[in-house]
């Protein structure tokens, strides 16, 4: 995750994730240690993660993962800032096979002195839906 400040208050994020799960049989590995992604801190507008791999009507996690995220997040009264974002990202078991599934948005986020609280309203672009997404502490 990287922030880019713009002006004096206004701060543009960058955030990039990727994991690999190296083995030859999936079938031998915890799904602790497999990748599924979708929700609040990955690709907003999707379920929390429902993006994986499609198996019989279930999503199953897979052996790589890439989600990436940007930000921007301005000044709108006090301690409010408001945010536009897009987030992309997925699942699969070889990179080869790999395809995102892409969210877009608005959100508010408040600065409290416990530490920031956000609302996102989002868009899942493949999925054609919207979802709400509630956030405390940095996990964009």
């Amino acid at each position: 995750m990287q922030y880019f400040p713009i002006g004096k208050k206004s701060v543009f994020v960058g955030r990039l994730e990727l994991g690999q799960t190296f083995t030859k049989e999936v079938t031998n590995v915890p799904t602790d240690w497999l990748f599924r992604t979708g929700g609040s801190s990955s690709v907003r507008g999707y379920d929390y993660q429902s993006l994986g791999i499609s198996l019989g009507g279930s999503t199953v996690p897979g052996r790589v993962l890439a989600v990436s995220s940007l930000e921007y997040q301005q000044p709108i009264y006090k301690d409010w800032l408001g945010a536009v974002f897009v987030d992309h990202g997925g699942v699969a078991d070889q990179w080869k096979d790999w395809k995102g599934s892409t969210g877009v948005g608005v959100g508010a986020r408040w600065v409290s002195p416990v530490g920031m609280i956000g609302i996102d309203v989002a868009h899942a672009i493949e999925a054609k839906q919207f979802r709400v997404h509630f956030t405390m502490g940095v996990t964009f």
